[in-house]
């Protein structure tokens, strides 16, 4: 019973981590039917066919999140289930807690911003819609609200306010614009956010940088056909070039994800510009860099 007790509180732990599985790539989770609901009984260890012919369906709420981990992005999804399969039946990790990977468990990959589950088979692995669904609404509010609030506290710190322009203003005038533009012309989509990103989210811009906005609709206009028409009908806000780039979750992830490559982005060219600018300074007489510093564009 102890044992028992210990495993279960375990357990408990790694479901609580659940909504890293929502953010940044390259994560699997496994998922295990809750032994103590007596629909155990009736569905563990069975094939899918099985249960979906006496009328059940995997359903999230059956089960819990029994470890987390990363896989190789590069590989095709078949092999990274299959490896998934292999490893935990053969060596398991020391922080796993669940039973040996088996039929009726169930395996979430999130890749390119995208989050499908599989339900492991008798052969193979069967794409689940409705277990996505389930875990996507239970948790991916909370997460997207959490990443995206994040980045833009960063940018309140690095932001240089365009003559005495607030992120948040920038953002809700492109908003409006683009739901107008929507409306006026027609298109099948829905504004769901928008956020200052680009070198003046992170206050690396120069005299000739854009604004760039990475907007997130829903709908099934496709991204390049709405890139194309509002680059063709492009606002400035104070004779500065507004940039959007439209984001959807069917194509190429959520504004949470996109935000995340980002910020790996800046971070790079953040890096970049200090190096820049150390070389500059080597090239200074020690008299004078205070003075040139100051005068430095970067």
């Amino acid at each position: 019973m102890e044992e028992r007790m210990k495993k279960r509180e375990e357990i408990e732990k790694i479901a609580k981590r659940e909504m890293e599985l929502l953010s940044g790539d390259n994560k699997f989770a496994i998922y295990q039917l809750k032994e103590y609901l007596p629909i155990w009984h009736d569905i563990a260890y069975a094939g899918y066919d099985f249960i979906t012919k006496y009328g059940y369906t995997p359903s999230k709420e059956f089960y819990d999140m029994t470890y987390i981990g990363k896989f190789d992005g590069n590989e095709e999804i078949e092999k990274v289930l299959s490896g998934i399969f292999i490893r935990f039946n053969t060596r398991l990790p020391y922080d796993y807690y669940g039973h040996s990977l088996s039929v009726s468990d169930v395996i979430v990959i999130r890749n390119n911003g995208k989050l499908k589950s599989y339900y492991v088979d008798e052969i193979g692995f069967k794409e689940i819609d409705n277990f996505t669904k389930e875990l996507l609404n239970e948790n991916t509010h909370n997460v997207h609200k959490s990443y995206v609030a994040d980045f833009r506290k960063r940018t309140e710190k690095y932001y240089h306010p365009i003559n005495g322009l607030s992120a948040n203003y920038i953002e809700q005038t492109v908003k409006y614009f683009v739901s107008c533009f929507f409306e006026d012309y027609g298109f099948d989509a829905r504004v769901i956010d928008a956020v200052l990103s680009g070198s003046r989210s992170r206050g690396l811009e120069n005299k000739d940088s854009d604004i760039d906005i990475l907007l997130e609709y829903e709908g099934s206009e496709r991204e390049d056909d709405v890139f194309t028409a509002l680059s063709k009908n492009a606002i400035s806000i104070e004779g500065i070039k507004v940039d959007i780039n439209p984001v959807n979750y069917d194509q190429s992830g959520d504004l949470s994800y996109n935000l995340f490559k980002a910020e790996r982005y800046l971070a790079k060219k953040e890096s970049s510009v200090l190096e820049k600018l150390k070389e500059k300074q080597k090239e200074i007489k020690p008299n004078d860099k205070k003075k040139v510093t100051n005068n430095l564009s970067i």
